[in-house]
């Protein structure tokens, strides 16, 4: 099993295996779509706790697709994708998935965005095993296969 971690951004997922299997369904838990918590999504949140920059899943960021998506906030419960810019913060989603036996080749698409500032704020992908688990305010520096993705107010579509 290895965990799929994302930093600072709005996020819509897919996650296939040899364009056979899809792992994380971005019309389903994978795309925020199944309800308004991480939890109920079947995703697991590292954040500050706190008013500063956290994750939330919802609708005050315009998703790619579908209803939801997960969006960072800095007040109101995720009513706003605001940032707080004086504010230092790391703050992860992730999830645990099971790459089946004998494939040898895996393929990770997703859309982000992300308003920030190109030199502070950006968004970066890891997989790493699920013996690693991410702390709020700590970045992980092993495992990243993608990013960082910075200062783009339009939807990019990564593969």
């Amino acid at each position: 099993m290895k965990k799929i971690f994302l930093l600072n951004a709005f996020v819509c997922i897919a996650l296939g295996i040899s364009a056979q299997t899809t792992i994380i369904n971005p019309t389903g838990d994978g795309g925020f779509e199944t309800g308004t918590t991480f939890a109920a999504n079947n995703w697991t949140v590292a954040t500050a706790g706190g008013p500063a920059n956290d994750w939330f899943v919802g609708t005050a960021a315009p998703p790619f697709a579908g209803a939801r998506c997960a969006y960072i906030s800095d007040a109101n419960a995720g009513g706003t994708y605001n940032y707080n810019v004086n504010s230092a913060t790391v703050c992860h989603i992730y999830r645990n998935v099971t790459i089946p036996a004998g494939q040898s080749f895996v393929t990770l698409s997703f859309q982000w965005k992300c308003f920030g500032e190109s030199s502070f704020d950006d968004l970066s992908v890891y997989l790493v095993p699920t013996t690693t688990t991410p702390v709020a305010g700590s970045q992980l520096f092993t495992g990243q296969v993608g990013g960082p993705y910075v200062a783009n107010a339009a939807w990019n579509a990564v593969t």
